[in-house]
C-alpha cells in the first residue's frame, strides 16, 4: 500500500502566503471572499499541521482561487 502524500497547513501556508487563521476562514463557507470555500482537511491534527487532499485543493486553485483571488486582498 503506498502511502498518499497530502498538503499540509504549513504548505498552503507557505503556497499563498497567508496564515492558518486566514485559511480556516476560506474554508468556512460563511466567511469565505470567493465563490467557492477551499476544501476542509481530510484529517485534522490538534496541535501540528492538518492534512488536505491534493486533487481537491489542486481542483480548487484552478476553479477557484486563480479566477478570483483578487478578492481576498
Amino acid at each position: 500500500m503506498a502511502l498518499q502524500q497530502y498538503y499540509t497547513t504549513s504548505d498552503l501556508i507557505k503556497t499563498f502566503g497567508v496564515t492558518s487563521r486566514t485559511l480556516n476562514r476560506w474554508s468556512n463557507p460563511n466567511a469565505t471572499p470567493f465563490c467557492k470555500p477551499m476544501p476542509k482537511p481530510i484529517r485534522v491534527v490538534r496541535g501540528s499541521d492538518n492534512r488536505y487532499n491534493p486533487s481537491e485543493i489542486d481542483d480548487w486553485v484552478k476553479t477557484t482561487y486563480e479566477k478570483t483571488s483578487h478578492l481576498a486582498a
